[in-house]
């Protein structure tokens, strides 16, 4: 869940993005917040994992505008791989940098991944290094 406070402490908006469950206590149905920027604009940018029923934990990256509406999403996808992002960090012409690690789910090894976003959220360049013996 993603809170905006106003400087009086007061609510602003709250958004819940991804997976919806009726069960808060639902492992199965969660999305969660790794990392978030606001770029240039006021726009808040948003790396996390998403984790549905069951299937392989999934990074995405979301962005709202500063009155809480969603702007663009991306799904970062990893065929049969726990996956998530953890950081994130944006240019002043709204470009998106993004890191994150992966889990090979038929060997258990490990994968780094950094990349960078265009302003309109299609991959610009990524990278993936695996775990070092």
């Amino acid at each position: 869940m993603i809170l905006k406070i106003a400087p009086t402490g007061d609510l602003e908006w709250s958004r819940h993005w991804g997976a919806v469950s009726d069960d808060p206590w639902d492992q199965n149905s969660s999305e969660y917040a790794a990392s978030a920027a606001i770029n240039s604009q006021g726009n808040l940018i948003v790396v996390g994992s998403q984790l549905e029923h069951g299937q392989p934990a999934s990074p995405f990256v979301v962005s709202y505008d500063p009155d809480g509406n969603a702007l663009d999403t991306f799904h970062y996808e990893f065929a049969g791989e726990e996956a998530g992002f953890a950081g994130i960090a944006v240019s002043e012409s709204g470009r998106v940098f993004f890191c994150g690690d992966a889990i090979y789910s038929n060997t258990s090894d490990y994968r780094t991944f950094v990349g960078e976003l265009d302003s309109t959220f299609e991959i610009a360049w990524q990278r993936h290094w695996t775990g070092i013996d």
